[in-house]
C-alpha cells in the first residue's frame, strides 16, 4: 500500500510502501563486479617520494546571513545554558530563533505504523521548554552541535582535512619507517589506543561515551573479537578471559539449543525469519541474549569468535604466546563445546550461501555474504590447522585439546579432516567467485569487503595474482565508498517491495541530524528527535522499519566510518606478502600500489582524531585524541551554494569506540611492519 502526507500546497513529503521480503537468490546470480580501481601514479615501493606536510586550512569569513543565524543561535545558547525557567518575554528570542532556523510544523512517518504519517507541531515554546526538561536540553544540544559543524577543521593535506593539530604535525603525505613510528608512538603515549577492560569477563568497553545507553548496556561479539588486537597486547590475560566469557554465553541454554536447532534442521535457519538463529549480542551481566534485539543473522560474528578463539588455542600451545591458552586446562569446557557447534553449524546451513545480515545488522541477505563467508572460512580454517596439521602432532597441549575437541558434541565432524577441507573450499570457492561484491545483485558496493583483504583469503592461487585482485578491491571500495572524514558503509542499494517495484535505500544510520533536534531540512524541530529516537530502537530487520528509516535521511549524507584504517590495514598486509616473494618487475609495481593505497589510507584514519575543545554530533562535548566511530553530517550555519545552510560531518556520539582504535592500532602496526621491512631490504 502506498501512503504520501502532502502539506498544503500538495509537495509529497514522505512516501512509504511496504516492503515485501525478498527471495532467495539462486547460486548461479553469483558474479563478480569489476568496478573500475582508483587510478594513482606509481612510485618506488623502497622509500617515499617528495613528501608533501599539512597546512592551516584556510577558512571563509562569515557573510552577513551566517553572522545572523550565528548570533540568534549563540544567543538562543547563552540564555538556555542559565537553567532557569522560561518567561514570557522570551518567547521573542524563540520565535526569532524559530523563523531563523526552525519551522512551525512537520509531516514525518509515524515510529509505529511506519507506512503512515503523522503531523507534529513543532514551534518552539516558552510553555514547552519550561515543561519538558528533556525537550530544553535537546535544543542546548542542538544548538551546540550546530556551532560545531560551523567551525573547519584546522589543518588540511592536500585533501584530507585533519581535525587534531598535534597529529597533523607528525603527518605526511609519505613515510620513512621512522617517520610513521613517530606518528604511531605518539598516539599510543597520548592515550588514543588506551581501553578499559572488565577485570572479572575480560570484556573491553565498547564505547567510550556514556550517553549510548544500548551501547553501554550490550556486548557485542563482533567488537569483542574486533578489540582483540588491542587487549592481546595491552592485556592478555585479559583476552583469554574475554574469550572465555563469549564461550559461556555461547555455550548458555538458549544460544545451545540455536545451535543445535540449525544443525538438526538447517532449512529452519535458512527459511526463518530474522529472529531465527544464534544471538550476536549478549548481556553482560547474564550472559544471555538481549531480549529486544530480535536479528539473529549475523553470521560473521560467530565465524570471527571461531577464528578468535582457536587462534588462542595454537598461540599459547604453539608458540607460547602470552596471550593465548599455553596449557589445554585453561581452555574451558564453555570453548569447546562452542568451538564444535559453531563449526558444525556452518556446514549443516552451508554457510557459503546462507542468509544473513552482515556487518550492519540491518536487513537479512539471501544467498549469503561475502565477507560474512570468509570470516566463518577463515575460522574454519584456523580450526583444521588446530586438529589436523602434523606439525603439530609432536605437543601434548595439541593432542590433549583435539582429544576434548572429539570429544564434545559433533566431535566427529571436527575429527574428519576431509570434511572440514570440503567445508573450507565451499567457503573458498564462494569468495573467489564474488570478491568485488558484498550482496551479489542486491547490496554490491559495502565497506565490509575491506576485511577480506586483512583476512587469510587467497584470491587466487598464484600470489601475484592474488595480490593484484586484493588490490583491485580495496581500490573500488576506496574509489566508491570513501569521503572526506571516513567511509561511508555502503551505496544506496535496491529494496524490493510489496508491489513488486524497487526503492532506493540509502545507509539511514547516523544519518544527518540523526542525534539531534533538528530535522533533514536542518530545521529545528524537538519532535523530530524523539522520532528518531523511536526509529532507532526499532528492529531494522523490518523491511517496513527499514525502508521508512531511509525515507527520513538525506542523499549524500551518510556518516562516514572508520573504516578508511581497515583500507589501510588490506593495503599494507599486501605488501608484507609480496615481500614474502622473490623479487621481480610485477612484485614491485604491486608493491608500489599498495604502499600508496596505505599511505593514503593511513592518512585518512589519523586525520579524524579529535582534537580538544569540540562537541559530538549530539551536542556533547567530544574527548580529545579519540577515535570516533563515525564523523555524522550535522546542518552547520554556513551558506551552500545553494542558498540554503550546508552540512559539515563532526564526530558522532561513539567517540571514542574502542572497535575503531583497534583497527587503527592493527593497521599502524601492519603498516609499520611493511615500512621496517622494506627498509631493511638490500
Amino acid at each position: 500500500m502506498i501512503q504520501a502526507i502532502r502539506h498544503h500546497q500538495g509537495q509529497v513529503l514522505f512516501r512509504s510502501r511496504a516492503a515485501a521480503p525478498q527471495e532467495e537468490v539462486p547460486q548461479d546470480l553469483y558474479h563478480s563486479v569489476a568496478l573500475e580501481p582508483t587510478a594513482q601514479p606509481l612510485r618506488s615501493c623502497g622509500s617515499p617520494a617528495a613528501v608533501e606536510t599539512p597546512v592551516p586550512a584556510l577558512a571563509e569569513p562569515p557573510n552577513e546571513k551566517e553572522r545572523y543565524w550565528q548570533a540568534i543561535a549563540r544567543e538562543a545558547l547563552e540564555r538556555l545554558n542559565g537553567g532557569r525557567p522560561l518567561a514570557a518575554q522570551d518567547q521573542d528570542w524563540l520565535d526569532r530563533l524559530q523563523a531563523a532556523l526552525g519551522r512551525p510544523f512537520a509531516v514525518i512517518p509515524d515510529p509505529d505504523h511506519p507506512s503512515q504519517g503523522k503531523v507534529l507541531d513543532t514551534r518552539l515554546t516558552v510553555e514547552k521548554l519550561n515543561a519538558s526538561p528533556e525537550k530544553r536540553e535537546a535544543l542546548e544540544r542542538t544548538l551546540a552541535a550546530m556551532l560545531e559543524a560551523t567551525r573547519d577543521a584546522p589543518m588540511v593535506l592536500g585533501d584530507i582535512k585533519i581535525h587534531n593539530p598535534q597529529v597533523a604535525e607528525r603527518m605526511a603525505s609519505g613515510y620513512t619507517a621512522s617517520s610513521f613510528r613517530e606518528l604511531f608512538g605518539f598516539c599510543e603515549r597520548n592515550g588514543v589506543f588506551d581501553i578499559s577492560v572488565d577485570p572479572a569477563s575480560g570484556l573491553i568497553r565498547t564505547s567510550g561515551g556514556t550517553e549510548n545507553a544500548e551501547m553501554a548496556a550490550r556486548q557485542w561479539v563482533t567488537d569483542s573479537v574486533r578489540c582483540g588486537e588491542l587487549e592481546r597486547d595491552r592485556d592478555p590475560e585479559g583476552w583469554k578471559k574475554a574469550l572465555s566469557t563469549v564461550a559461556l554465553f555461547y555455550s548458555g541454554p538458549r544460544e545451545a539449543e540455536a545451535f543445535e536447532k540449525a544443525i538438526r534442521d538447517p532449512e529452519s535457519y535458512r527459511r526463518g525469519g530474522p529472529a531465527e538463529g544464534v544471538a550476536h549480542i549478549f548481556i553482560p551481566a547474564t550472559l544471555e541474549r538481549d531480549p529486544d534485539w530480535a536479528n539473529n543473522k549475523r553470521l560473521e560474528s560467530h565465524g570471527m569468535a571461531l577464528r578468535a578463539m582457536c587462534d588462542c588455542m595454537i598461540a599459547g600451545a604453539v608458540r607460547g604466546e602470552r596471550w593465548g591458552f599455553s596449557c589445554a586446562d585453561e581452555v574451558s569446557d564453555s570453548m569447546i563445546s562452542t568451538v564444535a557447534r559453531m563449526a558444525r553449524m556452518f556446514a549443516a546451513i552451508g554457510y557459503e550461501s546462507a542468509p544473513a545480515v552482515g556487518n550492519w545488522e540491518e536487513t537479512v541477505f539471501p544467498g549469503g555474504l561475502t565477507w560474512d563467508t570468509e570470516a566463518m572460512r577463515s575460522g574454519l580454517e584456523s580450526l583444521h590447522d588446530l586438529m589436523h596439521n602434523s606439525a603439530y602432532d609432536g605437543n601434548a597441549q595439541i593432542a590433549r585439546l583435539r582429544e576434548r575437541l572429539r570429544q564434545a558434541p559433533h566431535g566427529d565432524f571436527l575429527a574428519d579432516a576431509t570434511a572440514l577441507q570440503d567445508s573450507i573450499r565451499a567457503g573458498q570457492d564462494r569468495v573467489r567467485r564474488t570478491y568485488m561484491a558484498e550482496s551479489p545483485g542486491i547490496r554490491e558496493m559495502d565497506s565490509s569487503l575491506t576485511f577480506l583483504s586483512q583476512s587469510t583469503i587467497r584470491l587466487d592461487d598464484d600470489p601475484a595474482a592474488d595480490a593484484r585482485k586484493h588490490l583491485d578491491l580495496l581500490e573500488a571500495v576506496e574509489k566508491n565508498l570513501v569521503r572526506g572524514n571516513g567511509m561511508i558503509r555502503y551505496l544506496p542499494f535496491q529494496v524490493r517491495l510489496q508491489d513488486g517495484t524497487a526503492v532506493s535505500s540509502p545507509d539511514s544510520y547516523l544519518s544527518q541530524n540523526y542525534t539531534i533536534a533538528a530535522d533533514r531540512d536542518g530545521k529545528i524541530d524537538l519532535e523530530w528527535a524523539e522520532v528518531m529516537n523511536q526509529f532507532g530502537s526499532k528492529d531494522a530487520s523490518d523491511p517496513e522499519v527499514f525502508a521508512a528509516r531511509a525515507q527520513l535521511s538525506s542523499p549524500d549524507k551518510e556518516a562516514e566510518w572508520f573504516m578508511v584504517s581497515d583500507l589501510a590495514h588490506g593495503y599494507a598486509e599486501q605488501i608484507n606478502k609480496l615481500l614474502d616473494q622473490p623479487a621481480d618487475p610485477a612484485r614491485k609495481e604491486l608493491m608500489a600500489r599498495a604502499r600508496a593505497g596505505a599511505e593514503r589510507s593511513i592518512n585518512r584514519a589519523y586525520a579524524r582524531i579529535t582534537d580538544a575543545g569540540r562537541v559530538k554530533a549530539n551536542g556533547r562535548k567530544c574527548p580529545a585524541l579519540a577515535v570516533p566511530e563515525a564523523y555524522a553530517h550535522v546542518t552547520s550555519l554556513r551558506e551552500g551554494s545553494d542558498g540554503n545552510r550546508s552540512t559539515r560531518p563532526i564526530p558522532g556520539e561513539n567517540t571514542p569506540l574502542m572497535w575503531a582504535a583497534s583497527s587503527l592500532y592493527a593497521a599502524s602496526k601492519e603498516l609499520q611492519r611493511a615500512l621496517d621491512r622494506l627498509e631493511a631490504q638490500p
